[in-house]
């Protein structure tokens, strides 16, 4: 055949996409499609095979051919320690409380969609730096993949590059081996065998009817970036097989901006930390889809609560909403607001210590002062107002967005991503949450993520936002203007260093 990879056309693709979903559920739309007409020409002409219909016949006779197909078609955008925040509830809580009511049991993990290997090592890592390498000795980790080389890879443990992008030097030097190099090839590093010991993978079409039964009685299941692939009712349908294999009060995890439109009302959603995740246990009113508000979690406050398994922690109340103020302390409250506005704070400071001893018990009485604190870097007693507004009201997303600021003034960048997502979470066009998201995945190096993020808030200020209903909101809002301006810049700078 001539050079050059053989051309693909439109209606080349229709059979293909079929076929690909049929198999495997993966779905290709049209923002999908130029992806799917490349790594078909590529793969078309790596075999030598000049049009689709040769291609067709390809995929019909020879079984191996759709895996190295869908090598080419996924992304495997991972590395080490991704979205951290759940694999530290796992290694500081979820491991204490399962092997103190059920000593002896080893707490099992399913990593759904493991493309490589990082996730469920990343596990193993969390694990160790908070509990010791011993520990591992009481998990179970299993990672699952369509992708056969990608388990290849996962099971060599071999890595480098952008895998370690979140790691810190001491961990990388903790926990991997530096390789000989090989020509063609960076530095590499294989990850040491304490990790890797309680690991194991297996391959598994997630839309299989049977899943193995080895998979059954899991305590705990992580299946984030991966439902992406898939439409509504194949998402549901894998959903359903999930609480199979979950054991009663079982958990899964998703990614951040995935929970929403993966909540069908076949498990209870909690939010608990910050953090949004499902129980094995059914909702306490019906979701029909995920348009549906979820119920309120327990309240934010982790002295509280109870994650061990098998426990009924408090579900099912309604938002809790503050009592009426008494008439002197609206007006009080509205002159502090007056203050704010004016920028003068220690007048503002005096009303809202004021109102937080005369009614505690309002949430927004709580919020002025956690903001008014907040502008004169009184960061600790910040928190701790913007911390009692968040127990008194966890559904309110400004109380979300408070707390992320300070603790991002406070330089605990972990801490403050987890309540900005909550705050997108409630409120998907808030596009200051979005911009500090953007700015935090920048500074962790999450480029791609800090690039999705920074297109976001230009999209919603080009849609002219909703109007803001917390007054307070103004008091800490960058000027859109500004916001702009400095979104197109970062986003200039992430594509020439990607350049």
């Amino acid at each position: 055949m001539a050079g050059g990879n053989p051309p693909v056309s439109s209606d080349d693709l229709a059979p293909i996409k079929a076929l690909i979903k049929s198999s495997s559920g993966l779905l290709f739309e049209e923002d999908k499609a130029d992806l799917l007409r490349q790594s078909l020409a590529s793969r078309m002409a790596q075999l030598r095979l000049g049009d689709m219909q040769a291609y067709l016949r390809q995929l019909e006779q020879d079984a191996e051919e759709m895996p190295h197909l869908l090598d080419l078609l996924t992304i495997n955008e991972t590395y080490f320690l991704r979205e951290p925040e759940p694999l530290r509830l796992v290694a500081e809580r979820l491991l204490p409380a399962h092997l103190s009511q059920y000593p002896g049991s080893p707490l099992r993990i399913l990593c759904l969609g493991c493309s490589s290997g990082e996730e469920p090592y990343s596990l193993a890592l969390a694990i160790a730096e908070a509990q010791g390498l011993a520990a591992l000795a009481q998990v179970s980790i299993q990672g699952v993949d369509i992708d056969r080389p990608s388990l290849r890879r996962a099971d060599e443990a071999i890595y480098g590059g952008q895998s370690f992008r979140a790691l810190s030097a001491e961990l990388l030097a903790r926990y991997f081996q530096p390789l000989p190099a090989h020509s063609g090839q960076g530095p590499r590093r294989q990850l040491c065998a304490e990790l890797r010991r309680p690991v194991h993978f297996q391959h598994l079409n997630l839309l299989d009817e049977d899943w193995p039964l080895a998979l059954q009685g899991q305590d705990l299941v992580f299946f984030r970036n991966v439902s992406i692939y898939f439409d509504a009712a194949t998402r549901e349908a894998i959903q359903r097989r999930i609480g199979q294999i979950l054991k009663p009060d079982g958990l899964l995890f998703l990614s951040s901006t995935e929970t929403l439109s993966n909540n069908f009302g076949l498990l209870e959603l909690v939010h608990e930390q910050g953090l949004f995740f499902f129980r094995n246990r059914p909702p306490k009113v019906p979701v029909a889809g995920s348009a549906v508000k979820p119920e309120a979690g327990p309240a934010n406050n982790p002295a509280t609560q109870d994650l061990a398994f098998g426990t009924r922690p408090s579900h099912g109340r309604l938002p809790r909403q503050s009592a009426p103020a008494a008439p002197s302390a609206t007006a009080d409250y509205e002159q502090a607001l007056a203050r704010v506005e004016q920028g003068d704070w220690p007048s503002a400071l005096q009303l809202a210590q004021q109102l937080c001893q005369r009614a505690p018990e309002h949430s927004r009485h709580q919020r002025l002062l956690a903001v008014v604190l907040s502008q004169q870097e009184q960061f600790d007693a910040a928190e701790q107002a913007a911390r009692t507004a968040l127990a008194q009201d966890d559904l309110n997303p400004f109380h979300h967005f408070l707390l992320g600021r300070i603790l991002r003034w406070q330089g605990r960048a972990g801490e403050a991503l987890a309540q900005f997502r909550a705050v997108v979470f409630h409120r998907p066009d808030h596009w200051q949450a979005h911009y500090h998201l953007a700015d935090l995945y920048r500074s962790q190096g999450q480029d791609e993520q800090a690039a999705r993020s920074y297109r976001r808030v230009l999209q919603l200020l080009q849609q002219a936002p909703s109007a803001e209903a917390e007054p307070l909101m103004q008091a800490l809002a960058a000027p859109p203007g500004r916001v702009i301006f400095l979104c197109q810049r970062h986003l200039q700078q992430l594509s020439e260093q990607e350049a």
